[in-house]
């Protein structure tokens, strides 16, 4: 199986994702058992499970310190539509700031090309 790869991430990109990430997570964990997503119970719970995964893991990588050319980040297919669905999650009024947003877009791009390259 293919694996979509992130080459270079700063520790400070690498902790807004996992900071996206945890957001996402919370979004999703606390509506899921809404009415409108009826439909999609069970795909939100992979959802819940591959981001809490994903949160964890760059959090090991951010506690055991950043190397010198940046962290180099595997995916598998299912854990980078997770991410994918991650960045391009947005709120309105969001007070995260600029930095944030870019980074968002940047992976966003990245994920997306390397995804359809599969």
């Amino acid at each position: 199986m293919k694996e979509v790869k992130l080459n270079k991430v700063t520790e400070q990109e690498l902790s807004v994702l996992q900071s996206e990430l945890h957001r996402y997570n919370t979004v999703i964990s606390t509506n899921f058992k809404q009415p409108e997503f009826a439909g999609q119970f069970f795909d939100l719970i992979m959802l819940i499970d591959i981001t809490f995964r994903l949160w964890y893991s760059f959090h090991l990588k951010i506690t055991k310190g950043s190397p010198a050319k940046g962290f180099s980040i595997s995916l598998k297919p299912f854990e980078a539509v997770a991410l994918l669905k991650c960045c391009t999650y947005h709120v309105e009024n969001d007070a995260h700031g600029t930095f944030t947003y870019l980074v968002k877009e940047k992976y966003k791009g990245i994920i997306d090309q390397q995804l359809k390259s599969l």
